[in-house]
């Protein structure tokens, strides 16, 4: 079995409470070729110190990246990429420690799709045991916004297989990423997306423990999904057909539930067929999805008809308004 050289890749701005535990999650793995590249972000605090620490304790596998200046994720993240020359590269925060438990093996599983077939491009995460609601609703979402980049009827087959996340270990193809440096927030996605559009076959990483405790309730879903409407605008850089499907996708939705209002006032019922047509499209694609996934199967029926749909509508509305805001602001500078 191959042994292929990992590059992991943090960006770190004043993260001394998260930076200690990044290392010690990373360093104690049992998979011996990897390197952590980790870009200081002009932190004020004590987090170069303590990079700097972790660095003398492992100068074999780790490597320091300062940016000339603080310069937001978007860019230190780029500068991260840039300085990562290995085979395969892992995007990941400096708070990892607070989603995963520690897992000797992580890497090994992580590596293993990319070992053992030479054809693997991108890798999913299966997350496992923490599967809710929420999350359930995150792997559908992702599910709608990579497929329009799936080239391959087989990638497309292994995005169905939900993983309550994006993908999360590519095969380096030196893409050009400059652009994603000007972004500030949800510069994950569009990387995701670059490497997703050069990927010849994907794979789905299995039984990988997480805690996910960053996205505690409906509100913070609600917050995350405005600042993806504020940063759509970077899409227009990626992909045409992604932007076309994620912003003109949420403008169409809000324009229902604003005649649905409507129809409330006035009682016209014209009005509020398109809205119905809708719900059953989220609903038949949220059935369809649910068959997928064995770990659904026990979940409550009127969840899948009342829940899903309904929390995507609002996501999208979520996303419209933060789009809004992002062109508001445009328009006044």
């Amino acid at each position: 079995m191959k042994n292929l050289k990992l590059s992991i890749i943090a960006a770190a701005y004043n993260e001394w409470e998260n930076v200690r535990n990044f290392f010690n999650f990373w360093l104690y793995q049992d998979y011996a070729n990897y390197e952590i590249v980790i870009v200081d972000d002009w932190s004020k605090d004590n987090t170069l110190e303590i990079i700097q620490q972790y660095c003398a304790m492992a100068p074999d596998k780790i490597r320091l990246v300062r940016n000339d200046k603080n310069r937001w994720v978007g860019y230190a993240r780029y500068n991260g990429y840039l300085h990562a020359t290995w085979a395969v590269l892992k995007f990941s925060d400096t708070d990892i420690a607070e989603d995963y438990p520690m897992q000797k093996d992580l890497v090994s599983r992580l590596m293993k799709p990319f070992n053992d077939d030479d054809a693997v491009d991108a890798v999913y995460i299966d997350y496992y045991p923490y599967f809710d609601d929420k999350n359930i609703v995150r792997s559908l979402e992702n599910f709608y916004y990579y497929s329009p980049v799936i080239k391959s009827p087989a990638n497309l087959e292994s995005l169905r297989i939900p993983s309550s996340h994006m993908p999360t270990l590519f095969r380096n193809k030196k893409i050009d990423l400059s652009w994603i440096q000007d972004i500030k927030n949800g510069e994950d996605r569009f990387i995701a997306v670059e490497f997703l559009k050069e990927s010849k076959k994907n794979a789905l990483s299995h039984w990988n423990i997480v805690l996910d405790v960053n996205n505690k309730t409906i509100k913070e879903l609600f917050e995350r999904y405005f600042k993806y409407g504020k940063n759509s605008l970077w899409i227009l850089k990626s992909n045409k057909k992604l932007f076309i499907s994620h912003l003109i996708k949420p403008m169409i939705i809000t324009v229902l539930i604003l005649l649905f209002i409507i129809w409330l006032i006035i009682g016209n019922i014209l009005l509020i067929s398109p809205f119905i047509l809708l719900y059953l499209c989220l609903l038949l694609l949220t059935i369809k999805w649910s068959l997928y996934y064995k770990k659904t199967r026990g979940l409550f029926l009127f969840k899948i008809i009342g829940f899903w749909p309904f929390f995507l509508i609002s996501r999208y509305v979520s996303v419209f308004v933060g789009l809004l805001d992002m062109l508001l602001l445009q328009l006044k500078t």
